[in-house]
């Protein structure tokens, strides 16, 4: 698992670095000492993430002068769960009458998919398939109506301490069958 983070310059500032401070909970837990330091505007988290818990992360910039260190405010705090990223491309074709294939791109570090469908865009989705091998990428559905349309997106899950760990969804791709 990899957290990326990335933040904007203050304006009209030139800034010597950034620290950045991890925690487990919203508003606590920070400590005073940075999880890290930087002099650039991004920072990818590597080390000590454990799949499918959530990371808060808040930045401030800091400013060398006269041999002490002059600290911002820091940012607002950002939330990441750290779990596979849901696939980054996907589509749905007619398979044959009354089928359709879904198709996706792989997601790093998923054990497996969940494809779900609904009859129209804004409809109630409900899970079409489960895929349990990393490696397979699509999914046919049959027994759809021919000549209808369906609406479908996909999420990829990370399976930890015998439960799921859940991506986002892909965005809602549509087939007429």
């Amino acid at each position: 698992t990899v957290i990326r983070l990335t933040w904007t310059a203050p304006d009209g500032v030139d800034v010597d670095g950034y620290e950045i401070f991890r925690s487990t909970k919203k508003n606590s837990g920070f400590g005073k000492k940075p999880y890290f330091t930087t002099s650039n505007t991004s920072y990818t988290n590597t080390k000590d993430l454990k799949a499918g818990k959530t990371y808060y992360y808040k930045v401030a910039c800091y400013v060398n002068s006269d041999g002490k260190q002059a600290i911002s405010a820091y940012s607002s705090v950002v939330s990441v769960k750290a779990a596979a990223p849901a696939p980054a491309q996907v589509s749905a074709k007619k398979a044959k009458s009354g089928a359709a294939k879904i198709t996706w791109s792989k997601s790093t570090g998923a054990n497996g998919y969940e494809v779900y469908m609904a009859a129209s865009a804004n409809g109630k989705f409900t899970k079409a398939g489960t895929i349990s091998k990393s490696a397979t990428v699509s999914f046919t559905k049959s027994g759809l109506k021919s000549g209808k349309t369906y609406f479908f997106k996909v999420r990829a899950y990370t399976t930890v301490g015998g439960k799921k760990v859940y991506s986002d969804y892909t965005k809602t791709v549509k087939v007429k069958v």
